[in-house]
């Protein structure tokens, strides 16, 4: 659960307002057969969650399958809308320390010397 809560983690967030009921979605979630189509037990690093709170938040350990093989999280997150669908957070955060860190775009990564 502490790697769901560091915000340091670099994550990816992304946020879907669908028109189905949250229970329904929760139910797309939560059930292994619903999940497969969309989420593949293979990419998952174990098929239970790490974090669970009832109708609300979801979140599993994810593994890269191609070398060398970071670990991530991804958090499932459901509120209602005002229009009975549901607002869908998706919070994806690398927690493998492995990982290098992005350079900025607009860096020409070259290292120089500086006269005396």
């Amino acid at each position: 659960m502490d790697d769901v809560l560091n915000e340091a983690a670099p994550a990816l967030v992304m946020e879907q307002r669908l028109p189905a009921p949250p229970g329904r979605v929760w139910r797309a979630l939560c059930d292994p057969a619903l999940r497969e189509r969309w989420l593949p037990a293979a990419d998952l690093a174990d098929p239970q969650p790490c974090l669970c709170e009832e109708g609300r938040v979801l979140g599993f350990h994810l593994r890269d399958a191609q070398p060398p093989h970071l670990h991530s999280l991804v958090c499932f997150q459901l509120r209602a809308d005002d229009s009975g669908g549901t607002v869908l957070t998706i919070v994806h955060r690398l927690t493998d320390l492995r990982a290098p860190l992005p350079l900025a775009a607009n860096d020409d990564h070259r290292t120089m010397m500086r006269a005396g």
